[in-house]
């Protein structure tokens, strides 16, 4: 199945002004993870998903923000171990570095901010906490940099390509087979066959998952945006109920998609699908050398993690089975 790939985003610790009562989450070489630093972190996160066009249900606000303070824990606890080996070596930031780390939360905010104040300013009250974050990826850029730097070889780069370039011949191949097999059924479709014989000798919803086995019949109620499917949005006016599409290439596969009913101009839908691949790309060797010095250098950066935390120093004031709750309830909605 074609996938969007996530970027990895490293966690860094940063400072809040407010205190907690509580005991904190974590005590890692003495430092306290308490509840107002997390606090401050998720604020900035969900700020900058919010700065980036990803709105958040406000109405919920207490539940997300207390799932991602639970999910952020673990890294913010790695970053801290990290963080101690970054202090210890004085690594001097370069103004490439900076501005390598302003590029960066650019784009994690889709802003366009050409200094730090102005990325600042947009993070309101939590702008202190965001400064304090921005300046601790700046540290660790430089000790990345001067620590954890990787040189690649021609002939890794050679290798790589070439197996890239295998990846593309291998999901060229199995996109084939997904586009024969749906003009297969949906020739089939127009000769007359029942959907139903044509989903459960073709449809491939089963091997996604078992709980998909039914989607031939009720797959989803879409209104005319076809959640972002531009595809099927272009698709979906041109049919009546009864009526099913032709093949339809979206990020989820090859699907045919048949109306049941149209109502409000939401239709409800099922869908015969086939797999595809997951897109490859072969980047020009610079990009790809690029790639693999990154993926070097990350490795070089849990290698060593792993070193420092055999060494480190972590306290579980509240066990290691504690349950987030640092909004409490709708009152919290604000976000403070």
């Amino acid at each position: 199945m074609k996938k969007i790939l996530a970027p990895l985003i490293l966690a860094i610790i940063c400072g809040c002004g407010k205190e907690p009562s509580s005991a904190p989450f974590a005590i890692v070489n003495g430092h306290a993870l308490t509840e107002g630093e997390v606090r401050g972190i998720v604020l900035v996160k969900i700020k900058m998903q919010e700065l980036s066009g990803r709105n958040i249900d406000r109405q919920r606000f207490a539940n997300l923000a207390n799932s991602c303070a639970a999910a952020i824990i673990p890294g913010l606890i790695s970053a801290e171990i990290l963080d101690c080996a970054v202090k210890e070596s004085r690594s001097r930031p370069t103004e490439e570095d900076r501005e390598k780390v302003l590029a960066s939360y650019n784009r994690a905010c889709g802003c366009k901010g050409r200094s730090l104040e102005q990325l600042t300013a947009l993070f309101g009250e939590e702008g202190k906490v965001f400064r304090s974050q921005f300046e601790r990826s700046v540290n660790l850029q430089a000790f990345k940099r001067e620590h954890l730097a990787a040189d690649v070889s021609d002939a890794e780069v050679s290798t790589y390509l070439s197996g890239k370039t295998n990846e593309l011949r291998f999901a060229e191949n199995i996109d084939a087979k997904a586009r024969r097999k749906g003009e297969e059924a949906y020739a089939l479709l127009k000769k007359g066959e029942s959907w139903e014989s044509v989903a459960k000798n073709f449809s491939e919803d089963i091997l996604i998952s078992e709980r998909n086995g039914d989607f031939y019949r009720e797959w989803a109620v879409l209104d005319s945006t076809a959640f972002g499917y531009a595809e099927l949005a272009n698709e979906l006016p041109l049919l009546k109920v009864g009526e099913y599409s032709k093949p339809i290439e979206t990020e989820e596969g090859l699907m045919i998609v048949k109306v049941n009913s149209i109502e409000d101009g939401r239709y409800d839908l099922g869908r015969i699908i086939f797999r595809m691949a997951e897109p490859v790309d072969i980047p020009p060797p610079e990009e790809a050398r690029r790639l693999l010095a990154k993926d070097k250098s990350n490795k070089m950066q849990l290698d060593l993690l792993a070193r420092l935390r055999e060494k480190a120093k972590i306290e579980y004031p509240r066990g290691t089975n504690f349950v987030v709750t640092i909004w409490k309830d709708a009152v919290d909605n604000s976000g403070r």
